[in-house]
């Protein structure tokens, strides 16, 4: 329980054969990070991951069946309170006060089928509810991923640092 948030983070990418370790680096020495938001929670299998290690996660699903799998799958595993499920659509301001989160983790939801536009509104939005010094740990298909180049191209997407802004 008193794992940093790049241990947790870890975990999760062992478990799920991700590759981005890469993008954890940063974070070795951040330390007593609590309240998570996540985005795209799915099915809740990272939701209750992080509840399970002692974090408070605030989860958010574009449907609300989605939000409701991830209540059901908390409750099930005696975590629903340490989880908040929301139905939202990231396309819209996120529903938190600024300042609110210690970290936000989103698995491929850089990849679903939003604009530039849209996703650099949603970076920052994920600026305003980060605490000074928040992290925000995301996973996005690279040329080594066995799924890259498989789907329909829409336009180029470039992500830029927090220290390159």
């Amino acid at each position: 329980m008193g794992e940093s948030i790049f241990e947790q983070l870890l975990e999760v990418r062992r478990r799920t054969k991700l590759s981005c370790q890469k993008s954890y680096s940063p974070f070795r020495k951040r330390r007593k990070k609590k309240k998570i938001l996540e985005l795209g929670g799915g099915q809740g299998r990272d939701t209750c991951y992080f509840a399970s290690r002692g974090f408070s996660v605030h989860s958010l699903e574009y449907t609300e069946s989605g939000s409701r799998a991830i209540k059901e799958k908390a409750e099930s595993m005696g975590l629903l309170a340490s989880v908040t499920a929301l139905r939202h659509d990231v396309r819209n301001p996120l529903p938190f006060e600024d300042e609110s989160f210690d970290a936000c983790y989103s698995h491929m939801l850089y990849c679903m089928a939003l604009t530039t536009d849209e996703l650099e509104f949603l970076c920052s939005e994920i600026r305003r509810v980060l605490k000074p010094g928040g992290l925000n740990v995301y996973t996005v298909r690279h040329t080594g991923d066995a799924h890259y180049g498989t789907g329909v191209h829409r336009e180029r997407i470039c992500m830029k640092s927090r220290e390159a802004l």
